[in-house]
């Protein structure tokens, strides 16, 4: 990983980072709704962070992952596009990571390259960011929040939402997070604590999204949740933790661990350091 983050631009205002992974087929309609969206608020003060991560690829694979032509392409059809193809280590929070590093704006915001979440969740979150607050997520078991699914997928959503729970019971034991929802894929928040979350960030996999809490709670910065609207388009899925639940457990033993050795916290600064 780099050891230094772009210089903040002050004419940026939002950095949206997209890790795209087998997103060829929808990428392209992702990034046609959010710099819609974001040229609307922020008239060419906003950046879209595109993320390819197709991890290495063989050439006898049936199915290519071709992220990285369809960003490029991207790129050369929009402005205020970015690119920055990741491959080592793998995982999305590796991907935001070296997204992050590139970014210059003053809020950094995270969403799906399948964009399930509407994005006038951002909205609310702007209003959040002005008034002070440093992590806005977005929280699936909020009663207001709303699911549009497919009747032939109610299944998977009741599943879904009930391995949800237990998970955050387990990592709500582990280290005293205050959210019920951790794992959700749109987030907003401010420069200072993207660097602060991304510097210390040890799982290179979806549980970083606890390390962004656990940074925000060690050094003070002020979180809310807000009710969200998912779309469920298929039951496609890149989460498998029932599958990896053995890896699983080692990130959520690893980042406890972190957190309770003081791992998130702001480092002290020695009363002698000047002598």
């Amino acid at each position: 990983a780099k050891s230094a983050v772009a210089v903040a631009d002050p004419s940026i205002k939002v950095s949206l980072l997209i890790p795209a992974r087998n997103a060829a087929d929808f990428l392209e309609h992702t990034v046609k709704v959010c710099h819609e969206f974001l040229q609307a608020r922020f008239p060419n003060a906003f950046e879209i962070v595109l993320i390819p991560n197709p991890g290495i690829q063989s050439p006898l694979a049936k199915v290519q992952d071709h992220s990285i032509e369809v960003s490029n392409k991207l790129q050369n059809q929009f402005s205020n596009i970015v690119v920055v193809p990741h491959f080592f280590p793998r995982g999305k929070g590796a991907a935001l990571r070296s997204g992050f590093w590139a970014a210059r704006g003053q809020w950094i915001l995270l969403t799906d390259s399948d964009l399930p979440y509407d994005l006038k969740f951002f909205d609310q979150a702007f209003e959040k960011l002005e008034a002070g607050i440093a992590l806005v997520t977005a929280n699936r078991r909020l009663p207001t929040s709303i699911f549009d699914i497919p009747v032939d997928l109610l299944h998977l959503a009741y599943k879904r939402h009930r391995l949800g729970l237990a998970f955050t019971r387990v990592v709500r034991w582990l280290v005293p997070i205050r959210t019920i929802d951790t794992q959700a894929g749109i987030k907003a928040m401010t420069r200072k604590l993207a660097e602060q979350t991304f510097r210390r960030q040890l799982c290179p996999g979806f549980f970083f999204d606890i390390e962004i809490f656990l940074t925000a709670l060690s050094q003070g910065f002020k979180q809310v949740d807000l009710a969200v609207e998912l779309h469920l388009k298929s039951e496609k899925s890149t989460v498998r933790i029932l599958r990896e639940s053995t890896l699983a457990a080692y990130w959520l033993l690893r980042i406890a661990w972190a957190y309770r050795r003081g791992s998130y916290r702001l480092p002290r600064v020695s009363r002698f350091k000047n002598l």
